[in-house]
């Protein structure tokens, strides 16, 4: 008995062994692609970034836009959320409802990443190269949806996470660089176009009971499409919008080939699905308008914009600006002085992904005018029918996105808030790069066929590694790299003065910031960017700062018309209000402030201290707020100091 039970007792670990061991080797086969193409595309991104020149302590971007980029981590990584910073704005404080926008799912993963470090610079680093794999490895998964070989889907997917769209925007547009969404985005869209059910349930899982029919719906392909339209929606605005035009574009599109109306509820159930995304995303922002009232003066378009801000075909086919070939690089410069579209956003597919967009016109030209043959058809049939569906979606986003187009069209009956349909470029580029991967296993397969055998691993690795040469060196420009060495001796310079001040002043204190600038997108001031303002901030953990309110509301507007007096009166009005010290930003001011400067210290004293590079001054007003205590009881400075901010203290936080 003890022999025989010890035998059945073998046989059954036996095979619980072997089954273990087969689940891994599946998993293994299943996501080993995918581990390949984020490996690759990391490095290939290390790389071209130089990343050994980054000090991880300075964040890879220090200008322009990526100042207001780096402000969401820093305010989400201290407060939870972005949507409201007491210490900017000061004493409103920066109420981002004011400038409605469903990025939510970026601002997600911050706050993880925050759990793993109390470092903003660390967090905006580390969610840029991020990027890179998640790109590759949902293009991987877009491409093998297109039943392209996985060697070959892997080198695109690499190519398409090293777009130049990638690097251009880099970190200074941080959340249109986080653009993984997209693939799976479009994996629905090519669907719709194909007349493949989108919204079907498991049809595995019994429907007898209720829950286990809840059960089939939720784990559906149906509850698939809800979920990656809606995380689309909310990773970005621009990229929800895209997917909704594309969507309803490739509904129409396949109701005129099949006249299937299930088909064509179906996209339109998919675009409702990102209107719905797009609604509760912006509701926050409605509520808070209703609460506080609207605020048209924050986010102002102009419904002309969408023109400027539409892309041409010249610009995607042309080589991209910033290209590593000097010829390359002046074709692109004299075409962009010639033809300025876009205001500078200069959209590029790179080689590889336009050549795929100018097969995808040839493809809908042969299918017009000349027929394929039967015997080609009978034996790649599918692969044929996605190269014209493919190139359909890709030259519809084409005409979408072109100057005249769809943009033109919403802008003029909606309004002008989504301007830059030059970024659809991302999702042209991606059914692009597809085309060419189905034309080139299209012609490993006829060599095999016409040549005699041949080793076809041979043939795809020649083709993967000729892609990969030419498209990586095409598509790394300059942009990829940043003077990181300027960076870090800027940013460190601004930390110290900080620094200096915080250990002057007592925690809470707050610090006025000369001059006022309207804030988000205010104009340039001489040698200052709008964004500057937050420059400060991002290195401060205790001070309050007058700067980066969201314009419109006079409780932050208060600022111009108290710095538009003389500087006697604007010292004693700030000391009124409670600021403990003014800095001065002489970029922005005519012959660096001299004059302003020489004014302040004649009330104030010489400036306490200064940034290595003569760029911000701070003054003392401690003088002038112990006159003001002298003559003013406490409930006269509070009452008179919500006077002067036009009701900024009394008003409920969000």
């Amino acid at each position: 008995m003890i022999g025989s039970a010890h035998v059945d007792s073998k046989e059954p670990a036996s095979e619980h062994h072997k089954g273990t061991r087969g689940v891994r080797r599946g998993l293994l086969r299943r996501s080993g692609p995918y581990l390949l193409a984020g490996l690759f595309s990391t490095v290939a991104a290390l790389v071209a970034t130089q990343v050994w020149r980054v000090d991880w302590s300075v964040p890879v971007e220090w200008n322009e836009d990526s100042i207001s980029s780096a402000g969401h981590f820093l305010t989400v990584i201290e407060t939870g959320w972005y949507e409201f910073q007491p210490r900017l704005g000061w004493p409103y404080g920066q109420r981002y409802h004011d400038y409605p926008a469903s990025e939510d799912l970026n601002q997600l993963i911050i706050r993880l990443l925050g759990t793993l470090s109390d470092s903003w610079v660390w967090v905006f680093n580390t969610y840029f190269y991020l990027s890179f794999p998640a790109t590759a490895m949902t293009a991987l998964y877009f491409f093998r949806f297109c039943k392209i070989p996985t060697s070959l889907a892997i080198a695109l997917s690499i190519l398409y996470s090293l777009a130049p769209y990638h690097f251009f925007r880099g970190a200074r547009h941080m959340f249109l660089s986080q653009y993984w969404m997209v693939p799976l985005a479009m994996c629905v869209v090519l669907a719709v176009l194909r007349g493949t059910p989108i919204w079907t349930r498991r049809h595995n899982v019994s429907t007898r009971l209720p829950w286990r029919g809840v059960l089939s719906m939720c784990t559906g392909r149906g509850a698939g499409t809800a979920t990656v339209l809606i995380l689309t929606t909310l990773s970005s605005t621009y990229y929800g919008v895209f997917t909704g035009v594309l969507l309803a574009a490739a509904g129409a599109l396949s109701w005129l080939g099949q006249r299937d109306w299930r088909r064509t509820a179906g996209a339109a159930c998919a675009v409702a699905t990102v209107g719905l995304a797009l609604l509760v995303g912006l509701l926050p922002d409605w509520i808070y308008s209703q609460r506080f009232g609207p605020n048209p003066g924050a986010l102002v378009r102009n419904d002309r914009s969408a023109e400027h801000f539409a892309l041409t075909l010249p610009e995607l086919l042309l080589p991209s600006a910033g290209h590593r070939v000097s010829a390359m690089d002046d074709l692109r410069r004299s075409f962009d002085a010639a033809y300025p579209f876009g205001w500078g956003e200069k959209p590029s597919l790179g080689l590889v992904a336009a050549i795929g967009l100018v097969c995808c016109y040839l493809v809908l030209s042969t299918r017009l005018f000349r027929r394929v043959p039967k015997s080609v058809r009978a034996e790649n049939e599918d692969q044929h029918a996605l190269l014209g569906q493919l190139s359909t979606l890709s030259v519809t986003a084409v005409i979408l996105a072109s100057v005249g187009g769809a943009g033109s069209a919403i802008a003029l009956l909606v309004g002008g808030t989504i301007r830059g349909w030059n970024r659809m470029s991302i999702f042209i580029m991606l059914p692009a790069l597809a085309v060419v991967g189905i034309l080139i296993h299209l012609g490993m397969k006829r060599i095999n066929r016409t040549r005699g055998p041949r080793p076809e691993h041979l043939v795809a690795a020649m083709a993967v590694v000729m892609l990969l040469s030419i498209g990586l060196v095409d598509q790394t420009t300059s942009y990829a790299t940043r003077n990181y060495e300027a960076i870090a001796e800027t940013f460190t310079s601004e930390g110290d003065f900080v620094n200096t001040i915080e250990s002057i002043l007592p925690d809470g204190a707050a610090v006025f910031q000369y001059p006022y600038i309207e804030w988000p997108e205010g104009p340039h001031m001489n040698r200052m960017h709008s964004n500057d303002q937050l420059k400060l901030y991002l290195h401060s953990s205790t001070i309050n700062w007058s700067g980066g309110g969201i314009k419109g509301r006079p409780q932050i507007e208060w600022q111009k018309s108290i710095t538009a007096t003389d500087t006697t009166t604007m010292v004693t009005s700030l000391a009124i209000i409670g600021f403990s010290g003014i800095v001065v930003d002489r970029w922005a001011l005519d012959n660096d402030g001299q004059a302003f400067e020489a004014n302040l210290s004649a009330q104030l004293g010489p400036a306490v201290t200064k940034t290595r590079e003569n760029r911000f001054s701070y003054f003392d007003l401690s003088a002038i707020v112990a006159e003001v205590e002298a003559r003013m009881s406490v409930a006269e400075r509070n009452n008179q100091a919500d006077q002067l901010t036009n009701g900024a203290f009394s008003a409920p936080h969000p």
